[in-house]
């Protein structure tokens, strides 16, 4: 077994996802917009992250489609989801918040619907797509539009569509879309899961002794509930162990040593809180129990929908390593998989300079965490002053987050790097 999380890690994470508004990302992946449009594909027409949000959040927003384009020919935005195992006969219902403005040029309507496909990753041949939940009223503010689907004989996949389309080939007409949510009938979408990308209780490099605890609090005046979920280092967590908890208005609650005194593990691994309600507050605090006391460092709780996708690059920076374990620094790259299937992680490493060094391609399980220790010595036989890493995943539909620590090899004294998403 490797080296452990050698790292202090001290991670405060506050989330507001606007009481009443449907969260989808546990099967329509960045639904509400977090930041952009990330794991997205636009039509050939002005589409653009819009900061206008339904719930009138501050740090989120919507998709903004403009189409320009002759009547009748729809312009938008879609994504495959093909981390969704649809089973024939199934009912589904999709949604979304749409805002049409007032006074425009043109008239059309707004359309949400599935295409479903004989083959994975929305492969094969097009065996249908309706029924459309459609939206034709201009309006001052976000309303919802939605429908109900059954999934039809044959389907393997299907591909989520959000598009405008006019009635008149003059002008333009807008629309401005946001929580997109896909849910089986009967049941209720949760908020975002946040991650806690490392947590540790296990014995670590030069003796530390790493430990995790973990807090949560409901700052609302109604009673909260959420789901804490292991995904243990080096595994398939797709069946993780979990613990539900019930907070009451305005109450928090620690849980001390999580990893072995909730779960009775021995290990590493990363946590995703999966709030039933959207408000929720989350903090922990991974830290070295010496006979002289602790000591830490920050590290971001991270929501799911701000995860790096196919597509997209991550860049770490500031990295450093000397082979010489009894001075300088080393790193450790950790890497969690948010997807419910297998992905690959490409992580290329260079010098300053700019000069390549080597890449280590690491293979995640689904819904796994790993940490790759000492990372530079897979590629360099010498000291990296000053380096930096570049990631990406070749998966089609694959999502992952990373984080870099640069440890002193002698104190033990950790720096958190977060990723730039490029």
């Amino acid at each position: 077994m490797r080296q452990r999380l050698t790292l202090v890690v001290t991670i405060v994470f506050t989330i507001v996802l606007g009481a009443g508004v449907i969260h989808g990302q546990e099967l329509v992946f960045n639904g509400s917009f977090g930041t952009d449009l990330r794991g997205w594909t636009m039509s050939d027409t002005p589409v653009a992250w819009s900061p206008r949000d339904a719930g009138g959040l501050a740090d989120s927003g919507s998709v903004l489609i403009v189409n320009l384009g002759s009547r009748n020919n729809a312009r938008g935005i879609r994504t495959c989801l093909d981390d969704v195992t649809f089973l024939e006969g199934e009912k589904y219902r999709i949604a979304a918040q749409v805002h049409m403005p007032e006074n425009q040029t043109n008239t059309g309507f707004v359309g949400l619907g599935l295409n479903w496909y004989t083959e994975a990753d929305c492969g094969g041949g097009s065996i249908g797509n309706h029924p459309r939940a459609r939206f034709d009223e201009p309006n001052g503010g976000f309303e919802e539009v939605a429908t109900e689907l059954t999934v039809p004989e044959g389907a393997k996949s299907a591909r989520l569509v959000v598009y405008v389309t006019k009635r008149e080939d003059e002008g333009a007409l807008l629309a401005y879309v946001d929580d997109i949510s896909l849910v089986p009938v009967g049941s209720s979408p949760s908020a975002t899961p946040i991650y806690v990308p490392g947590a540790a209780h296990v014995n670590g490099y030069g003796g530390a002794v790493w430990r995790t605890d973990l807090e949560v609090g409901n700052p609302t005046t109604a009673q909260s509930s959420f789901t804490v979920e292991l995904l243990k280092e080096d595994q398939a967590n797709t069946h993780s162990q979990s613990a539900t908890y019930t907070l009451g208005p305005g109450k928090n609650l620690r849980m001390e040593d999580v990893v072995e005194t909730v779960f009775g593990y021995d290990g590493a691994a990363s946590l995703r809180i999966v709030p039933a309600e959207p408000t929720l507050v989350v903090t922990s605090r991974t830290f070295n129990q010496s006979a002289s006391g602790t000591y830490g460092q920050f590290l971001p709780g991270i929501p799911r929908d701000r995860a790096i996708v196919h597509g997209r690059q991550a860049r770490l920076i500031g990295l450093t390593h000397n082979r010489a374990g009894g001075a300088g620094y080393r790193t450790n790259i950790g890497l969690v998989n948010v997807m419910n299937m297998e992905i690959t992680v490409d992580v290329r490493l260079f010098a300053a300079s700019g000069v390549e060094l080597g890449t280590v391609t690491a293979d995640l399980p689904a819904a796994g965490f790993i940490q790759l220790d000492k990372v530079f010595e897979q590629v360099s036989a010498t000291d990296v002053a000053d380096g930096y890493a570049l990631l990406t995943t070749p998966t089609p539909g694959g999502a992952f987050l990373t984080y870099a620590s640069v440890i002193d090899n002698v104190t033990g004294d950790a720096v958190c790097v977060q990723p730039a998403d490029l």
